[in-house]
């Protein structure tokens, strides 16, 4: 056979096939059942999987994803082709492993997306698989940790929590990320909840305890501690923790109960501290017999601790039983020596007690040691005072003020204890040094006047007497050293401005209307002398010195008749009185011998 034979025959043998399988087909199209699809094989990260039919298979964004086969019952899949909703392209696949992540419709590779393919022959569906794309937690956690920004990294953190809310990684981390940006009511929200689905354990109560303590959460943390307690009953810490937050909002009650429970814990001797907080907590109750008894108990374990005697003989005392009390009293103090602020206390409450000389021994203990200190001196002052030690107490005046020049109150008190002693200089001078702090003060100024009155000092005294009658416009012993003083500059014009403010204080006060009557007489103006004793015989009316003087001014202002009729009011008063019935005819005659000469 030659060549060209051959090749005629290869040819028409082509024709033959290509013939038969047009009719298969054709034959097929017409008689054929449903397409089938079997199954599609892909390589993830290089690794074969197969997905069958109808099968959910998920994916992350960070998977290298390539279609490898599409099995199905068509003939070289013709016409057979992958169709995707939303925008994915997954015939891509085909060609190239790639990234799924840059499939994506919004290359948001942190969101969940949901994709089903179909498998279609022509338009007809041969079966489908739905491909779920999200990242795992793995991711969110690789995610967060290349953020820098706390802020945004804490962002991220919540979106990741709010997608895998059970990933205990993701919850650690956001938990952690709150805590630095001081979010703790946030941070409580969520552990909280956290405790709720999982159950109380004890990390996470503790990690909410931190969270609460952070937020100064007192309710918060009480309630913390309570379900850590029902946890571990034996913790000890724990229920000393919550007893002092117990303690801090007051409730007294609920502290006894939580120390109580201690007890149960310790044996006698290691008891001691818990002993003496029950104690102190029934104390504040004002449970004294509880209180008593706790401390009794453990006095016994530490015979050298001052302050469980100070309570006990504090509780005796409350309770009416001196004796006692004053026997742990002394214990307590023996075992102090040096303590010497609760010897000034305890010296602070003998006083307020009427217990001096016990008092007085405290403070003298505390004086040998530090002679100025200013607290004991002032101790020391109340005793001296008490006990009426005036001697006593103008030392320890001295020596307070030693150490406070300026102490207002020892400076008045000095003063007056100098006034009494009758060393007035002295007295003087303390008086002084106070009223540069209390110009105004009417006692010291009152005590001054006396003092410079006392002395004979009269430019001294009226000085302080115009001072008073300013401060005391109605204090009339002030008025007279200024009258005195004035009367003897003869400086009545001065006088009868001073007398007239005085007078208008004091309308009712004869003394000054006499002063200023005086005053008026001296210069000159007998009209208003007149006037002031006519003033003061409204008052005084039956005065018949005044009368004798008013007769005697109408007499020099030439009015007979108006003498004659004080005369004649002089004499209705006192009949018998021979100077006014002698003045009284005398100028009658005087006024008689006038008329004739006028006739």
């Amino acid at each position: 056979m030659n060549k060209k034979h051959s090749y005629h025959i290869f040819f028409w043998s082509l024709i033959v096939l290509f013939i038969a399988i047009v009719g298969w087909w054709i034959w097929q199209e017409l008689h054929a059942k449903a397409p089938r699809f079997d199954y599609l094989m892909i390589t993830v990260n290089s690794e074969p999987q197969k997905i069958l039919a109808g099968e959910n298979v998920h994916f992350r964004p960070s998977d290298k994803v390539r279609i490898v086969k599409l099995s199905t019952d068509v003939p070289l899949n013709w016409n057979v082709r992958l169709i995707a909703m939303a925008a994915f392209d997954v015939n891509a696949l085909k060609f190239r492993e790639m990234s799924l992540a840059s499939l994506l419709p919004d290359q948001n590779i942190f969101n969940h997306y949901i994709f089903r393919i179909e498998v279609k022959y022509r338009n007809r569906i041969m079966g489908h698989m739905v491909w779920d794309i999200q990242p795992c937690a793995e991711d969110w956690i690789k995610h967060a940790d290349s953020i820098h920004d706390p802020v945004k990294r804490l962002s991220f953190l919540k979106l990741a929590y709010h997608i895998l809310p059970d990933d205990q990684d993701i919850y650690r981390r956001l938990i952690d990320a709150m805590k630095v940006q001081k979010e703790w009511q946030q941070a409580a929200h969520i552990v909280e909840d956290h405790i709720h689905k999982t159950g109380s354990m004890r990390a996470d109560l503790l990690e909410l305890l931190d969270i609460y303590t952070a937020m100064s959460d007192k309710d918060g943390m009480v309630s913390v501690l309570k379900r850590l307690l029902k946890l571990d009953p034996d913790d000890i810490s724990l229920r000393v923790k919550l007893a002092g937050l117990l303690e801090e909002s007051g409730k007294i009650v609920d502290v006894i109960q939580q120390y109580k429970a201690m007890l149960g814990y310790f044996n006698k001797k290691d008891a001691l501290p818990v002993y003496e907080r029950l104690g102190h907590l029934y104390s504040k109750t004002d449970n004294k017999k509880n209180a008593l008894f706790y401390y009794l108990k453990a006095v016994k374990l530490d015979k050298n601790n001052p302050d469980l005697y100070y309570s006990i003989s504090d509780l005796y005392r409350d309770m009416g039983r001196k004796g006692l009390a004053d026997s742990y009293l002394a214990k307590a103090v023996d075992l102090k020596k040096d303590d010497i602020d609760s010897r000034l206390a305890l010296a602070d409450d003998l006083i307020k007690k009427g217990n001096l000389a016990r008092a007085e021994k405290y403070v003298m203990d505390v004086l040998q040691k530090k002679p100025s200190l200013l607290d004991a001196l002032i101790l020391m002052s109340v005793i001296k005072d008490k006990k009426g030690d005036k001697k006593g107490l103008v030392d320890t005046y001295k020596k307070i003020l030693a150490i406070q020049p300026d102490n207002q109150n020892v400076l008045y008190n000095l003063g007056v204890l100098e006034y009494e002693k009758g060393d007035f200089d002295r007295s003087r001078d303390y008086f002084l040094r106070y009223l540069k702090k209390h110009p105004r003060d009417k006692d010291v100024h009152r005590l001054i006047f006396d003092i410079y009155r006392k002395q004979k000092d009269k430019k001294a005294a009226f000085h302080e007497a115009q001072i008073l009658v300013t401060l005391m416009p109605h204090y009339i012993d002030a008025y007279r050293v200024i009258f005195k003083y004035l009367k003897n500059k003869a400086n009545y014009g001065r006088i009868i401005s001073l007398m007239n403010k005085a007078v208008k204080n004091n309308p009712k006060n004869v003394e000054l209307r006499k002063y200023l009557a005086v005053a008026y007489l001296k210069s000159g103006n007998d009209i208003q002398a007149a006037r002031q004793i006519e003033n003061i015989l409204k008052i005084r009316p039956k005065d018949t010195g005044l009368l004798f003087d008013l007769a005697a001014l109408r007499e020099k202002q030439g009015d007979i008749a108006g003498a004659l009729a004080v005369y004649k009011r002089i004499l209705d008063i006192s009949p018998d009185n021979e100077k006014a019935e002698n003045a009284y005819l005398q100028l009658r005659f005087q006024r008689v011998k006038q008329e004739e000469q006028i006739k």
